[in-house]
């Protein structure tokens, strides 16, 4: 069974990236947040090509989930909580430490990051193709007939 997962957040030039994420069946939590950083640090990557800098992989700090039935986002804590096509933004380390200087913005969160969902997993150009042992293999596509700017990402696990 096909599994989508939309995330919308802020790329590392603060671009708002909205991409839709396609596994063969309903990711892990690891999974997800794996594919989120990889993705985000791949764009990083292409377009420092153009301008070269420091390396700055992308590492998730939280990810909130849009609960429908509350009509508002929660923290994604659990597999368990995701459904197909269910809508997930991703906050960069960098994002929240951005958002946390501003009154207000973070405190409904918390100001700790006590069981929020992180991973050290980065992608950089000797590691871009994932073994066996990090869970997914990707190919990036652009799907310009799904949504209005929504990457496709395909994910498949290598088990």
């Amino acid at each position: 069974m096909v599994f989508f997962v939309r995330v919308t957040g802020k790329d590392l030039s603060g671009n708002t990236q909205n991409i839709r994420l396609l596994f063969p069946s309903k990711p892990t939590l690891y999974d997800l947040t794996c594919a989120i950083e990889r993705y985000f640090t791949t764009a990083a990557e292409k377009e420092q090509k153009e301008e070269p800098s420091q390396e700055t992989p992308y590492m998730l700090e939280l990810l909130l989930l849009l609960d429908e039935y509350r009509s508002r986002w929660v923290e994604l804590y659990s597999s368990g909580q995701l459904t197909t096509d269910c809508l997930v933004h991703a906050f960069s380390k960098q994002t929240v430490k951005a958002l946390r200087g501003k009154k207000g913005v973070m405190s409904r969160y918390g100001s700790s990051t006590s069981g929020i969902v992180t991973s050290a997993t980065t992608v950089t150009p000797s590691n871009a193709a994932p073994s066996a042992a990090q869970g997914n293999s990707a190919n990036i596509t652009q799907d310009v007939g799904l949504h209005n700017s929504t990457s496709v990402v395909h994910y498949n696990n290598a088990m």
